[in-house]
Parts: structure tokens; C-alpha cells; sequence
């Protein structure tokens, strides 16, 4: 894992790989961006919360963030995490109030007929519901 200033250039200019990797950020104590094979390329954050649990959700992928604004988006967690809070777990629980609020606004029979979440899911999708709406307006919701 090379630890180096992250920049634009830096990112764009990264080698792809079998295995993916982490380019670490010397500015942002657990910022850094992994490369997968495909090309993508995601910003994200290495922390532990005050359980002492090991975290790291995504930021955001590269393009749709700029290596400022992750870096940001990086410095509100590490402060949020240092308070208390666990960014990670809010940012599931935004995610499943985004699903149950799309549940809960559908007149038919989803919500009466499913008792899972992933039962859930598969309804929702089944009615033409696409997984990138819900990210699109995950992504919405954040700006």
C-alpha cells in the first residue's frame, strides 16, 4: 500500500492490476483510493470506531468526487468518529431508510407481502425499480 500525497494526476495515472490495491493519502490519516481490476477507482476511509472495530466505507468513486471533496468527506468522518459517532453506520442506515421510504410510498402489496429486507429488495426490483435509481438518488441526497 504506497502512502502518497493523493492527487488527480496520481489516480488517473494508476496502473491496473490483478489484485486490487490502495494508494494511501499522507495529508489524511486512513483516506485513500482503491483501484479494483475493472479500472475503478473509489475513495474511502480507514478508521476504527470507538468499539475498536475496523471500518472502511466508500466515499464515493472517483469522477463523481474530486480528490478535494473526498478528502472533505474524509476530514467530517475522522472528525464525526472522533466524537463518538460511526459514520459507517449512519450511512447504512441512511441507505435503509432510503429502501423502506420507497417501500412505504408504493400503494400495492410490497410491504404487506414481504417480511424480508431481501424479500424486500427482490419486489422492488421486480417492479422496475433499478438498483442505480436508488444509487443515483443516494448520490443526490449527499450533495
Amino acid at each position: 500500500m504506497p502512502v502518497i500525497k493523493l492527487t488527480k494526476q496520481v489516480i488517473e495515472s494508476a496502473k491496473l492490476s490483478a489484485q486490487p490495491y490502495e494508494l494511501r493519502d499522507t495529508d489524511v490519516k486512513g483516506f485513500l483510493c482503491k483501484i479494483t481490476p475493472s479500472g475503478r477507482k473509489v475513495f474511502m476511509l480507514a478508521y476504527r470506531n470507538r468499539h475498536g472495530q475496523k471500518r472502511k466505507p466508500a466515499i464515493g468513486p472517483f469522477g463523481i468526487y474530486t480528490v478535494q471533496e473526498a478528502r472533505e468527506v474524509a476530514r467530517k468522518w475522522l472528525r464525526e468518529a472522533h466524537a463518538g459517532s460511526d459514520p459507517s453506520r449512519s450511512k447504512s442506515e441512511d441507505r435503509t431508510a432510503l429502501l423502506m421510504s420507497i417501500c412505504a410510498n408504493d400503494s400495492s402489496a410490497i410491504t404487506r407481502s414481504c417480511i424480508t429486507s431481501s424479500e424486500r429488495k427482490r419486489a422492488i426490483n421486480s417492479r422496475s425499480i433499478s438498483a442505480y435509481s436508488l444509487r443515483s438518488a443516494r448520490w443526490r441526497s449527499k450533495m
